[in-house]
C-alpha cells in the first residue's frame, strides 16, 4: 500500500509497507520512487549485473538530464 506524502520542499514521497509488521519505507526523489516500484513489482529492472547497471545508468541520466528547463529538451533532444 503507497500514501503518497509531500516534504516542506513539496518533493514528491511515498511511503510504502514492505511487509505485514515492517514500519513503511519513506522514498523520495523520483528517479527512487521508480526504482523501488521496480524492484517491488520484480519487473522492469534487471537481476543481471551488466544489465542491471546499464538499465541504472539510463534511469539515473534521463533523471538528471531530461528535467524542465528554459530551453526545453533542446540541448538532448535533436531540433528540426
Amino acid at each position: 500500500m503507497f500514501f503518497p506524502l509531500r516534504t516542506p520542499h513539496r518533493a514528491d514521497t511515498v511511503r510504502a509497507r514492505t511487509g505485514t509488521f515492517d514500519p513503511p519505507v519513506r522514498v523520495f526523489e523520483s528517479a527512487a520512487i521508480l526504482l523501488h516500484l521496480a524492484e517491488r513489482a520484480g519487473r522492469f529492472v534487471p537481476t543481471e549485473p551488466r544489465a542491471r547497471a546499464e538499465c541504472l545508468n539510463w534511469l539515473f541520466w534521463l533523471q538528471v538530464a531530461a528535467r524542465p528547463s528554459p530551453k526545453g529538451l533542446s540541448g538532448i533532444l535533436p531540433v528540426h
